[in-house]
């Protein structure tokens, strides 16, 4: 898992495709470091361009954020469904962890603490 003070794997420029596909799966993704991910590209320079094509910084840890369409959240729910953990569902989907229990939450599906299994002692 690459981390956001990870070096570069590549030396070197990058190509237009390369800048091109970060914009690609940053709209089908939501999240730069996932589209980075998705790329083995790093995501200190993926967080660059995105801020130089005037895309917002504004998360705690710089993310950039954006509206995630119906269209992803109704992706997210089938995936939930099938995989029945919001952790796992959102990893796979390239989403924030936290704005998909949001979603859980407001669709009133969220888990309590007490309903879930307790580690022995």
């Amino acid at each position: 898992m690459s981390s956001l003070g990870e070096k570069p794997s590549k030396q070197g420029k990058y190509t237009q495709e390369e800048k091109e596909g970060v914009f690609r799966e940053l709209d089908r993704l939501g999240s730069v470091t996932a589209a980075a991910r998705a790329l083995k590209l790093n995501p200190m320079t993926c967080y660059a361009w995105a801020r130089k094509a005037g895309l917002p910084a504004t998360g705690k840890h710089g993310q950039t954020h954006r509206k995630h369409s119906q269209e992803q959240k109704e992706e997210f729910f089938r995936e939930l469904d099938r995989l029945g953990s919001v952790t796992e569902t959102a990893a796979s989907l390239g989403l924030n962890r936290e704005t998909c229990y949001g979603w859980t939450k407001k669709a009133g599906i969220a888990r309590k603490r007490a309903e879930m299994p307790q580690r022995e002692d």
